[in-house]
């Protein structure tokens, strides 16, 4: 059975599943070009349905993470009482006939069905619970039992959700409603120090390390949990949700730390970096408390964590150092544009009541492939200089052009489901220069000069590098570095000397293992810096086009598309080329031997 997940009002995406595994999954923004795109995801979708073979005839169900069942309410009579446009039935009508039943649906899964015509398939549409369906990751996790803790700005009319996944079942144990929410809290403050809310808070989490947090008792005193409910709440005296204004925060937030910040090109000041440092503490720790009773209430080792306030690495790290917890699962799309997988995930497992595939998600690679037909056909009207390579020969050259220094663009492959490149539409260099670092970010990046770079690494070899290093395949922890490795890594860590680790197991993606590998044997680090494929503003490339805008219109000095090599510079290139035809040959004889 295939079951097509979306998503879109917010990070609008596409996912299909067949018998209960994700097989396809893509956002809308990679297609349209347009940050967060929030419009109806048809290019996602089609992406999905070309993944799988099948057309839009084979799906037999679609969901979407979002239940508009839980906002009908028989006081919206006015409303509802005279339809604008004869489409409107389809909520105008439910909405009357409330007015007949007493009570308020709390249904989790609104149902539709779409006739075709005589011989043709009908079209189900189940609408699911947005909480629910980011908790419903966890029947992916690997995990056979599991605590599930779901935190984002709010879906419906939840912020915060705490579950458990027993067997086939998710059962719900608490909810925190909105407006008290850890998502809106930092978007606010997002807002307030100058950037983009539900967008920028990466940066001001990363702007958080630069400062002691000497505003902790004022934050403290705008969000309180109950450790023994495992609710909390804001004072939303600090706040403006629910006033016309064009700023989150109140009159209030503003008397005491100041004026907003106006703009991402304005001043960051002292002030600035203590009140992102004093809201990353604090945020901290409500969110480290709500997974410490999850784990009270469960008695479970293992736990889920969703949503898009899971997208904050320097918080996930202290689950598994400070909680009873032994092992972590985020999702590498926990935001919205995860939440069509999981409405699938959901519809499958729960409202279908059928069992758990046993797939565990490993990988993210589910989005457009770049094909070598595709690369072929865009060189062919290109006049830029590229080689052609062995196959066998490409992660090898690559690898020495890092070794020297080189930024390269590294395009192959199925794109990534989620936010984060993970190796196939990746910008790569070497980890232990702090003046590439500062390159990257003033010419191929384009943006803050304190913003921090991920290391992607050899799993085995995480924990000689990292204190308590574990798996982290989609780059979703920070951990610590030991200090025997900082000066050699030093591209990679932020102030604190952490970074946010990204684990590469040669199962998962063999070339951008191999490459890694390569590049270990060479320099002796199993560690390269790693950032998306994309400029500032720009949403991560997907086809080879967007590869090549990107090395078109930023310092990158080399592209690889798929065993296509562009330049800039032709005499590294070809000195890379020599030395590794010279070792793939030596590799060859030794293991003839």
């Amino acid at each position: 059975m295939y079951i097509l997940g979306l998503s879109f009002d917010t990070d609008a995406s596409a996912s299909l599943l067949k018998d209960g595994v994700p097989m396809a999954a893509a956002a809308e923004e990679r297609f349209t070009r347009v940050k967060h795109d929030r419009d109806f995801p048809n290019q996602a979708l089609e992406c999905c349905l070309a993944n799988a073979g099948i057309q839009m005839e084979d799906v037999e169900w679609a969901a979407l993470g979002w239940n508009p069942g839980i906002h009908l309410r028989p006081l919206l009579w006015r409303q509802s009482s005279r339809v604008r446009h004869h489409a409107e039935y389809l909520s105008a009508v439910p909405n009357m006939l409330l007015q007949k039943r007493a009570g308020r649906p709390r249904s989790v899964v609104v149902e539709q069905t779409l006739h075709f015509g005589e011989g043709q398939p009908p079209l189900r549409v189940a609408y699911v619970d947005h909480h629910l369906s980011h908790a419903a990751w966890a029947y992916v996790s690997g995990f056979d039992e599991a605590a599930i803790l779901t935190v984002d700005g709010f879906g419906e009319t939840t912020s915060t959700m705490r579950a458990a996944l027993r067997g086939d079942h998710i059962q719900v144990l608490g909810q925190v409603e909105r407006p008290h929410s850890l998502g809106s809290l930092y978007a606010a403050v997002t807002q307030y120090l100058g950037f983009t809310p539900n967008k920028d808070e990466g940066t001001v989490m990363s702007l958080a390390a630069m400062a002691e947090p000497r505003f902790v008792d004022d934050f403290r005193s705008m969000v309180r949990l109950d450790a023994d409910t495992g609710a909390f709440e804001l004072d939303l005296s600090y706040f403006s949700f629910f006033q016309e204004s064009t700023q989150r925060v109140s009159q209030k937030f503003i008397d005491k730390f100041g004026p907003v910040r106006g703009s991402w090109e304005d001043e960051i000041t002292e002030q600035h970096k203590a009140i992102a440092a004093s809201l990353q503490l604090v945020f901290e720790e409500v969110y480290i408390g709500l997974a410490r009773h999850v784990q009270r209430e469960t008695g479970l080792k293992e736990l889920v964590v969703a949503g898009g306030v899971a997208l904050n690495c320097v918080a996930n790290g202290r689950i598994l150092e400070e909680t009873d917890f032994e092992r972590l699962f985020i999702p590498p799309a926990s935001g919205d544009d995860g939440v069509s997988t999981g409405a699938a995930l959901y519809l499958h497992h729960e409202h279908l009541k059928l069992p758990r595939a046993g797939h565990t998600f490993r990988h993210a690679f589910l989005g457009h492939d770049v094909e070598d037909a595709e690369v072929e056909e865009l060189l062919q009207v290109s006049s830029r200089r590229y080689r052609h390579l062995p196959p066998e020969l490409t992660p090898r050259v690559a690898a020495r052009l890092l070794a020297s220094d080189k930024i390269i663009g590294w395009c192959q492959g199925k794109a990534e489901f989620g936010p984060r490149a993970l190796g196939n539409r990746s910008i790569v260099t070497s980890p232990g220069s702090l003046e590439l670092k500062d390159r990257l970010n003033a010419s191929v990046k384009f943006r803050l000069g304190f913003r921090p770079f991920a290391p992607s690494m050899l799993a085995d070899r995480v924990a000689d590098l990292f204190e308590g290093g574990g798996p982290t395949p989609f780059m979703l922890i920070a951990y610590t570095a030991k200090p025997e490795w900082r000066d050699r890594i030093i591209g990679i860590l932020h102030f604190d000397d952490t970074a946010r680790v990204q684990t590469v197991e040669p199962d998962e993606n063999p070339r951008y293992h191999q490459l890694i590998s390569h590049f270990d044997k060479l320099t002796g680090v199993p560690v390269v810096l790693n950032t998306s494929l994309n400029v500032r503003g720009e949403p991560i490339a997907n086809t080879a086009k967007d590869a090549l805008a990107c090395f078109d219109t930023s310092g990158m000095e080399y592209l690889f598309l798929g065993d296509h090599v562009l330049c800039k510079e032709d005499a590294a290139l070809e000195q890379a080329l020599e030395e590794a035809i010279v070792a793939e040959t030596e590799a060859g004889s030794t293991h003839g031997e």
